[in-house]
């Protein structure tokens, strides 16, 4: 026997009668309904009548409320009513109620009452920044002068900086032999900006903090500042951190080795996401401060 052929193929023909033709399934189940309507077996035969089933209501049960027992019969009642909180706070204690005592209560302290005192912390008063309110026109006007008394310039978050301000900034900047620290974090500094900036940066020779974070600076700007501090000999620190630049790991590791050249840097703000450039940046950055 040929166990891959169906059985019809394998086992003998075992009826006399001659096919009817192809096997026609619904006509077969219409048969087989009908002759099982007509057929009457034993004695209580009843003949089916499709009809739907008739709902049956449900009777509406009473529903029973449960009177909680009560705890203490009436005759207590007038002797509870009597007594005050420490001696309903000791009746607790000795019953085992503990779940009606507070802390202090449990503890037997003196004075203590059964009701919770809520003590509202106090509010806390933050320190926000105030508004930027260097005035700017007389700022810049300093910058450009050269003012000895202008050693800091803080301009971070100023809202009427504009584009033009920023260059004019940086054109200053580049002649200024005063100005020490300046800050402009927040005020939309972008590309556009990187050419005079890189410039003002290898041509000046005091400046020794710069703050530039939360500007627009992309990769490539990026890139032309962190250049052209191979050739600055003055900055100690500088900050360029969440700018719209998402560099990887190539990107970090050419501005690792842009720092290698730098020799006056000691520190760097920048959030990296490799650990390879960013031990290679901290070396360099020992490297300075052991010079």
């Amino acid at each position: 026997d040929n166990e891959l052929l169906p059985p019809s193929q394998r086992m003998p023909s075992q009826t006399e009668k001659e096919g009817t033709g192809p096997l026609d399934r619904k006509h077969l189940l219409d048969h087989l309904k009908k002759q099982a309507q007509n057929s009457k077996v034993g004695e209580d035969y009843v003949p089916f009548i499709p009809k739907s089933k008739p709902k049956v209501e449900e009777e509406q049960k009473e529903e029973v409320v449960k009177k909680p027992k009560d705890v203490f019969s009436n005759e207590f009642d007038d002797i509870l009513n009597e007594l005050d909180e420490e001696d309903i706070a000791e009746l607790a204690s000795e019953l085992g109620m503990h779940g009606l005592l507070n802390q202090a209560q449990s503890r037997g302290d003196p004075g203590a009452s059964l009701k919770t005192k809520c003590t509202p912390k106090p509010t806390i008063d933050y320190d926000y920044d105030p508004p930027q309110s260097t005035d700017l026109l007389e700022a810049i006007t300093s910058l450009e002068d050269n003012d000895p008394y202008l050693t800091e310039l803080n301009l971070n978050n100023h809202s009427l900086i504009t584009s033009q301000h920023i260059f004019q900034i940086l054109d200053a900047l580049k002649t200024n032999t005063y100005l020490e620290t300046l800050s402009m974090a927040n005020v939309s500094l972008d590309d556009r900006h990187t050419s005079s900036l890189a410039e003002a940066l290898r041509e000046n020779e005091m400046l020794k903090s710069l703050n530039l974070e939360s500007n627009r600076l992309t990769i490539t700007g990026l890139k032309a500042v962190i250049k052209a501090l191979a050739d600055n000999s003055s900055l100690k620190e500088i900050r360029l951190a969440n700018q719209i630049a998402r560099g990887g790991h190539r990107v970090e590791a050419d501005i690792a080795k842009m720092l290698e050249n730098n020799t006056t840097l000691l520190k760097f703000g920048y959030a990296f996401t490799s650990n390879g450039p960013r031990f290679q940046v901290e070396k360099f950055l020992m490297r300075n401060t052991d010079m």
